[in-house]
């Protein structure tokens, strides 16, 4: 939030520029949060059916 208070005052080019820098970051990260939200649905799965040879072998692909 103080962050976006600073970048508000310096104006609307540094607007534009927060805008895609946040905007890149966020098409980047994206995926490596995908992945791991399906890595943790695929290892609590195997997990609860007591398949823990599954979770290393997911985990080392």
């Amino acid at each position: 939030m103080a962050l976006q208070v600073i970048v508000n005052r310096a104006g609307i080019e540094y607007i534009n520029g927060y805008t895609v820098a946040t905007t890149i970051f966020n098409l980047l990260l994206l995926p490596i949060v995908a992945t791991s939200v399906g890595f943790e649905t695929f290892a609590s799965q195997n997990i609860g059916a007591k398949e823990m040879g599954r979770v290393k072998e997911g985990y080392f692909l």
